[in-house]
């Protein structure tokens, strides 16, 4: 199947294609008032269509990525049993007070102190960010959610396909948003280069 990207490229593609031959399109048997009515025309149309076309590849873009997101929402592990999920976390709590890194937790961690990470350490890390002494790295707030689902994947847990198919439909939207987002005076090139790199997570976030 074609990515919702590709599809948006190659709408763009047409739609600028469309507005030069408009802007250059000759008639000898027009006034020069009706050659610059029928351009206005031209151009009207083309972007009458690349508005309907853009406007359903994003649609099904959307669409798509929402189906990817609550199948891996359903597949994520869930809460079962709270008073292990809190007696998890102030273990976490503990190590994370102590200057451990959530990203040095998280690397190790399996099960229910995934979930406890998942559930307590966004509020925990925001209520720290102002703490005098607090280390740099932890005032970053990384994305808890993220480096949770990273230790899935790579512990190949049930929910990992469901979570890399969710990945992939956000990344194919992001993209495709850069195309259908953009203007007649975008370039091709450029867009090409910053939907290259939309998704691409900063140094930061791999450390």
């Amino acid at each position: 199947m074609t990515s919702y990207a590709e599809q948006a490229s190659k709408a763009h593609r047409a739609y600028r294609a469309a507005i030069i031959n408009a802007q250059s399109h000759r008639d000898p048997e027009l006034s020069a008032d009706a050659l610059q009515k029928k351009r206005l025309e031209m151009k009207r149309a083309a972007e009458d269509a690349y508005a309907s076309e853009r406007n359903k590849i994003e649609a099904e873009a959307k669409a798509h990525h929402a189906t990817a997101s609550g199948a891996a929402g359903e597949a994520r592990p869930k809460v079962a049993n709270h008073a292990q999920i809190d007696s998890n976390w102030k273990m976490v709590e503990r190590l994370l007070d102590s200057g451990r890194t959530v990203r040095e937790i998280i690397a190790k961690a399996s099960g229910a102190t995934l979930l406890a990470i998942r559930e307590h350490a966004p509020s925990y890390l925001e209520s720290k960010t102002t703490r005098p002494g607090l280390g740099e790295e932890q005032a970053k707030l990384p994305n808890v959610a993220r480096l949770v689902d990273d230790r899935l994947i790579a512990l190949n847990d049930d929910a990992a396909q469901y979570i890399a198919k969710e990945r992939d439909a956000q990344l194919d939207l992001d993209r495709a948003l850069v195309y259908t987002q953009s203007s007649s005076a975008d370039s091709d090139l450029d867009l090409a280069i910053k939907a290259q790199y939309t998704g691409q997570a900063p140094a930061d976030d791999e450390d």
